[in-house]
């Protein structure tokens, strides 16, 4: 891992962003940035990733806030073989230079980086999900249930070979 920067509070929002982390876990590319007033969170996924190219709002990420970003990289900020997903720390209770109280949290970049594995082992387990589910036999599998109505309720059809 990379050095890990610490998160330093500014007055105002700084023009160019402060990269405090990059680093990885496994394929998975974590950015964490200062923008000033307060930081923000990213991972990116291989382009060619089963995860990339979702709008944020698509995929069921637990993070602060939850996600608020999704795009290819940029070339400038992001790299362009990730798609990255995003969340930020300025929701209430957070500490966000010029509008909170001294008594808001202030996030330090190591509390972002356990944020970011949780998010990475999410995207983990998504990705074994797709997997799994694209995976014949265990088309096959869903399909024994819903024929026999184990989930009644979703009355979902699979035309899938016996």
């Amino acid at each position: 891992m990379e050095e890990m920067k610490e998160m330093v509070y500014y007055p105002t929002r700084l023009e160019k962003p402060i990269l405090l982390l990059d680093t990885y876990i496994d394929e998975y590319r974590i950015l964490i940035y200062n923008l000033g007033t307060h930081p923000c969170g990213y991972v990116g996924v291989p382009i060619n990733h089963p995860l990339a190219g979702f709008d944020y709002e698509d995929l069921p990420i637990e993070c602060h806030g939850g996600l608020t970003f999704s795009e290819k990289g940029d070339g400038k900020y992001f790299p362009e073989e990730y798609w990255w997903y995003g969340w930020d720390y300025a929701h209430w209770g957070d500490y966000v230079s010029g509008t909170s109280s001294e008594y808001n949290k202030k996030w330090t970049t190591q509390e972002i980086f356990e944020e970011a594995k949780y998010v990475v082992s999410q995207m983990k387990f998504l990705n074994e999900f797709i997997l799994k589910l694209f995976d014949p036999s265990f088309l096959k599998f869903l399909y024994k249930f819903f024929e026999i109505e184990v989930l009644p309720v979703l009355k979902i059809k699979f035309s899938v070979s016996k």
